[in-house]
């Protein structure tokens, strides 16, 4: 089965692979509070990989 966590957007000339909170915590079962958590925790770890983007979203709708 293949994952489909990383996904690839166009920034300036260079296209960057990113992934989201809410992809990580859906594949690793558990809630994206916990992963965002986690990133803010290992933030100086992480930034060795590329830079952190934070975008805030609007909650979706539950049905």
């Amino acid at each position: 089965m293949k994952l489909n966590i990383v996904f690839t957007e166009t920034f300036s000339l260079y296209d960057e692979p990113f992934t989201t909170a809410e992809m990580i915590a859906e594949y690793a079962g558990i809630d994206r509070k916990s992963v965002n958590r986690a990133i803010r925790d290992h933030k100086g770890a992480l930034e060795r990989f590329g830079v952190l983007r934070f975008q805030i979203a609007k909650p979706k709708k539950k049905n």
